[in-house]
């Protein structure tokens, strides 16, 4: 799904003219952005560049993801980067298994740490988020090194 695909769906329950008065912008230029800026063949399509290419842009000249970090908590979830694509022998998939109960006994300890006197400080529910953020991402390595390893097995056949 493209930018403006994203933001058509998502202005869909609002209304255009509710979504444009809300981001302080005229109705024609959010439909702007909710059209394609790329039409057929690579043809120029007649959307403009919208805010979520602009982020992505941002995100990609500074290799800084906290803007997508900071929406998507904006929007009430985590951002957790996918592990890069790689190959995967055949004991990855049990590695990855095992990072993943690593990962979660950090978690584990962290909290039995932060619980030792009954409360959890800001410091502490910092060091679990991070803790939990490795695990995710564990987490997703694992699916990953299953997909690469699926894909393996079908071209194979």
């Amino acid at each position: 799904m493209d930018s403006s695909e994203v933001l058509r769906e998502a202005v869909k329950g609002a209304g255009v003219k509710q979504a444009a008065a809300a981001v302080g912008v005229s109705t024609s230029l959010l439909y702007k952005w909710c059209q394609p800026r790329k039409g057929p063949r690579g043809s120029r399509g007649s959307g403009s560049a919208n805010p979520l290419d602009r982020l992505a842009r941002l995100v990609e000249a500074t290799g800084d993801d906290r803007p997508v970090r900071w929406l998507a908590g904006r929007a009430g979830g985590f951002f957790t980067p996918n592990p890069r694509a790689r190959a995967t022998p055949d004991l990855d998939v049990l590695h990855g298994a095992r990072r993943i109960v690593a990962e979660f006994a950090d978690v584990l300890e962290s909290l039995e740490r932060s619980l030792a006197d009954g409360r959890i400080n800001a410091k502490e529910a910092a060091r679990i988020r991070r803790e939990w953020e490795q695990l995710k991402s564990a987490g997703e390595g694992l699916v990953v090194s299953c997909e690469e390893r699926a894909e393996k097995d079908v071209s194979e056949e």
